[in-house]
């Protein structure tokens, strides 16, 4: 990305494969390079993004998609809406205006060709995409777009495909409500699109309410899916649990809102849930720039969602070298990692569910984090799946700072209404207060940050638990108990836990007596009256996910009633005249 000015007040421009921001009063310039028979670049002032789903009422998520939407006659009769060509396709008279040229946005290949990743998994992965309502040309709309794309068949009818209620069911499906459709046609193209050979599960709750969406993630993992995506959210300090299931990679889209949702006030200000669950992999978004074929840069997306959540910050993250400039304190900070977000370089969807007045259903160019959501799940597909891993996110920052990750170091999803004379953020009061100018929960930058996390894919090696590093896991504590003065001796079992570096009952080391791969005795530490965690660091310092079976409670010593110990005294007197 070239940037010129701020985005606010600017226009955008993509050519071949790169795209340009330029200032409102700046002429467009020549594409050098570039055939004179390519699509001239029309700017951002021809279009506007629109957000696919309604805003959320109490109790309900939204989804996160966003739509690039021509607004001028020239933008409609385009064949390149945003001029997105290369240069051998560029002189193609034929396909001018199809999707396979990238008239809608990035095709698979570009995706492969940006990210570096292969076609297909090794071993055979099933990503479930769990939506609201139903779309009922799901299936047909997958099949046009795998065929404009010379992609592998994913029907029902070979196995690829299928489609459920969050009962299990094929039928009674859901009603239908077209803006979740155009959603899950984008997540179920995407997937399809980023792991080619990765069985398709859809899978659609009721309605967009909390406890439907929650029971089909349930039957998502009932029904063996070992990816999980989720293209929605909202603000919330609510967690049932449904999200929470080691073993399986579960992903969710951070937002589209900006830094604590500041960019959409009807909503409150916090990061948005299931993101903000400790136990799933929180994706934010990217402005991808593709050049050539191959991936040029990446900027944090303004409208990406980030912030602190309500609940506790896994160890890996409070691990960070960096994790006291992310100012989230010990809560968990959205996100973990990345993908493209923006739609102005946005993907290619095909959607013929029809939703009035938003346009006549075709294909379509999408963007916001629903897009990196299944891009981010399909990336740990072709890597295998958690391997292992139970809570997979932990495997991300034991990569960090890795040449299989993009360091995304420049960007910032918190903003202004307007910008001044120079282009610079021109907060009113309650801007500058409700935004975050200088903590990294806020601004890119090298290492962990809060809108792209530890970075965008480079390769599969981010995505796979380094050789002997796979994380231990607790199973069970004997006893679970003790005195606050500690000194009790606790049998700890679970997995890969020979040759720990420490073991720790809450944030207090304990000393280890006895270390073996199945079990690790150790002595309680001295705490007060509480519930704390028993976790378990490898030689290389990954630790141990949290559960609920390592939960060790510290019982104070019971108060003795003044009366007894007088009764008490009495005897010990009377015996001993």
């Amino acid at each position: 990305m070239i940037r010129l000015c701020q985005r606010h007040g600017c226009s955008k421009l993509m050519f071949g494969a790169l795209f340009l921001v330029l200032g409102p009063c700046v002429a467009p310039a020549g594409a050098t390079g570039t055939p004179s028979s390519a699509p001239t670049p029309l700017s951002a002032s021809n279009y506007t993004v629109r957000q696919v789903c309604a805003a959320p009422l109490p109790g309900q998520a939204s989804c996160m998609a966003e739509e690039l939407v021509p607004q001028t006659a020239e933008a409609r009769s385009h064949a390149h809406p945003l001029g997105m060509v290369t240069p051998q396709e560029a002189g193609s008279v034929a396909s001018a205006g199809a999707a396979a040229q990238g008239s809608y946005g990035l095709r698979p290949q570009d995706l492969h060709s940006a990210y570096e990743l292969p076609a297909n998994a090794p071993t055979v992965q099933t990503i479930a995409l769990v939506d609201g309502y139903d779309d009922p040309t799901a299936e047909a709309d997958l099949k046009v777009y795998d065929e404009e794309f010379h992609l592998p068949a994913c029907t029902t009818a070979n196995h690829c495909f299928s489609k459920i209620n969050q009962e299990g069911q094929s039928s009674p499906l859901p009603e239908t409500e077209g803006d979740w459709a155009t959603e899950i046609s984008l997540d179920i193209e995407t997937a399809h699109a980023t792991c080619q050979n990765c069985h398709i599960l859809l899978v659609e709750a009721k309605t967009s309410y909390w406890n439907d969406l929650e029971a089909a993630e349930e039957r998502a993992v009932a029904d063996g899916a070992t990816e999980i995506s989720n293209s929605y959210g909202a603000p919330s300090s609510y967690d049932g649990g449904a999200y929470d299931h080691p073993g399986v990679v579960i992903t969710a889209a951070s937002g589209d809102g900006g830094y604590d949702n500041w960019g959409t006030p009807f909503l409150a200000a916090s990061a948005n849930y299931p993101a903000s669950s400790p136990d799933v992999v929180a994706v934010g978004g990217t402005e991808l720039n593709v050049e050539n074929g191959t991936w040029e840069s990446e900027t944090a997306w303004d409208e990406g969602g980030s912030g602190c959540s309500a609940f506790v910050a896994p160890s890996w993250q409070q691990a960070l070298a960096n994790w006291s400039d992310v100012g989230c304190g010990t809560n968990r900070a959205v996100t973990d990692v990345s993908a493209d977000a923006d739609p102005y370089t946005g993907v290619a969807v095909y959607d013929s569910t029809p939703y009035p007045p938003y346009g006549t259903p075709g294909w379509k160019t999408l963007g916001g984090t629903s897009v990196a959501s299944p891009i981010v799940a399909a990336v740990f597909a072709l890597a295998g799946g958690a391997g292992g891993v139970e809570y997979p996110a932990q495997t991300l920052y034991s990569h960090l700072g890795s040449s299989s990750l993009h360091d995304v170091v420049s960007g910032s999803n918190w903003s202004c209404s307007t910008v001044d004379e120079f282009g610079s953020p021109d907060c009113t009061a309650a801007e500058y207060e409700a935004n975050c100018e200088r903590e990294l929960i806020c601004n890119a930058a090298q290492g962990y940050d809060g809108p792209t996390g530890v970075g965008s894919p480079n390769g599969l090696g981010a995505f796979r638990p380094t050789p002997g590093e796979t994380a231990p896991s607790v199973a069970s504590l004997t006893p679970q108990e003790g005195p606050t003065k500690g000194g009790t001796v606790v049998t700890i079992r679970g997995t890969n836990l020979s040759k720990a570096s420490a073991v720790q009952f809450g944030n207090t080391r304990a000393r280890i007596i006895k270390d073996t791969a199945g079990a690790i005795t150790a002595v309680s530490p001295e705490h007060a009256p509480a519930i704390v965690a028993v976790t378990v660091a490898s030689a290389t310092d990954v630790r141990s996910p949290e559960s609920g079976a390592d939960h060790f409670r510290y019982v104070a010593p019971p108060l003795r009633h003044p009366k007894a110990h007088t009764r008490s005294t009495t005897v010990e007197r009377s015996a001993g005249q």
